[in-house]
């Protein structure tokens, strides 16, 4: 028996006010392992996970590596070398998507990651050999200062637009993020395309339902653009949004200053 997808991602209503917005899909996932909601690691792992500093991106020409789950949950560890794991994430994630990281380095058997979880920037040590690891030429830098965002293949930019920010109240976080799923029509408020972002409120912790995720999603109102004005999400024009997925897919790093 089928059931729903769940996706909840800061956005805003179609009167103005911002709210987290849940996205339902139907999906056969009768065949898939049991999976706890990822809610369940933000009041767990955190206390066992490690925040990097935010640091910056590989150097150009390197490239980025992302990665898929390829088991139905990936070990968690807080080093290289440690024998026992911390977590366990399932895979597929509890809204149904393959489960991705982006990878900062490999050592022997074990890649270290950042994860979809709390706190912001967290990273851990997984087994290669639960992943399907892939390049990934783009990297996306938004500039809540300046409410632009840039995206880059290698060092030449590709993209530079003026997009909406989160409001002073509820500020966009800041760190070392990746896109973790890529969702063509999500339906109204997010316009044509949302990318979620594995980057998570620090004011909105379980809000609506959901866990605070935010996304780069479309928007319709123009007005909005160059404007601090969203709950953490980051709005697009529609037509823009478009554009920024055709290349900038799962596993894409997302750096967020101020």
């Amino acid at each position: 028996m089928g059931r729903g997808r769940i996706i909840a991602l800061l956005g805003a209503s179609a009167a103005g006010a911002v709210l987290i917005g849940v996205l339902v899909t139907q999906a056969d996932t009768s065949s898939a392992p049991a999976a706890e909601p990822l809610a369940a690691p933000v009041e767990i792992a955190p206390p066992e996970l490690s925040e990097a500093p935010r640091t910056p991106l590989p150097v150009a020409d390197e490239g980025h590596l992302a990665a898929l789950a390829r088991v139905p949950e990936v070990l968690l560890y807080e080093g290289p070398e440690a024998t026992d794991p911390v977590f366990a994430v399932p895979n597929p994630t509890h809204e149904g998507f393959p489960l991705s990281f982006s990878v900062i380095e490999e050592r022997d058997d074990r890649l270290h990651v950042r994860v979809p979880m709390r706190p912001n920037n967290a990273t851990v040590w997984i087994d290669a050999a639960d992943v399907d690891t892939f390049p990934v030429a783009h990297h996306i830098v938004v500039d809540v200062s300046d409410r632009t965002l840039t995206a880059y293949e290698g060092d030449e930019v590709v993209m530079h637009e003026s997009v909406a920010v989160g409001s002073p109240a509820t500020p966009t976080p800041l760190g070392d993020f990746f896109i973790d799923i890529s969702i063509p029509e999500p339906g109204s408020p997010y316009g044509a395309h949302m990318l979620s972002v594995a980057g998570f409120s620090d004011q909105l912790l379980n809000f609506g339902g959901g866990i605070g995720q935010i996304a780069i999603h479309g928007w319709s109102d123009t007005s909005a653009m160059g404007n601090a004005v969203s709950n953490g999400c980051v709005r697009m024009p529609d037509g823009t949004i478009t554009h920024l997925a055709e290349f900038a897919g799962v596993g894409t790093p997302a750096h967020v200053q101020a």
